[in-house]
């Protein structure tokens, strides 16, 4: 191999990689939604302990303060979710069980889950 010859990845290659250097669940999450048709294939690709270490980080709590009602968050995009900053008027449930009702920009309350959105300094 030539120094001008560049390694080429296929896609699941690609998404394995992505998968392996995703520090937490929504890094990987994140991850395959860039390229949903290859995630199995990118699954089969990753060792026993890759696995592992991937299944570890679905099951890490999510570490938000107690008390939410008040808090600016921003709420990650879902199937019935839409994106965007917003305000918790509400929460309901324990530990990773919690929903928080948030109120959006455009006035209209989501039910979210804890590990859906993130909160914003300030």
């Amino acid at each position: 191999m030539t120094g001008t010859e560049l390694l080429s990845f296929s896609p699941a290659e690609h998404l394995a990689d992505l998968i392996r250097q995703a520090q937490n669940w929504a890094e990987v999450e994140e991850a395959i939604a860039s390229n949903p048709s290859h995630k199995a294939e990118a699954w089969e690709l990753l060792d026993t302990s890759e696995k592992a270490r991937i299944k570890e980080l679905k099951l890490q709590p999510v570490v938000l303060p107690l008390e939410m009602v008040e808090q600016c968050v921003f709420v990650m995009a879902g199937t019935y979710r839409a994106e965007g900053e917003g305000i918790v008027e509400a929460e309901r449930g324990v530990g990773r069980l919690r929903m928080l009702e948030v109120r959006m920009a455009n006035r209209k309350i989501q039910v979210v889950s804890i590990d859906k959105i993130q909160l914003i300094d300030g």
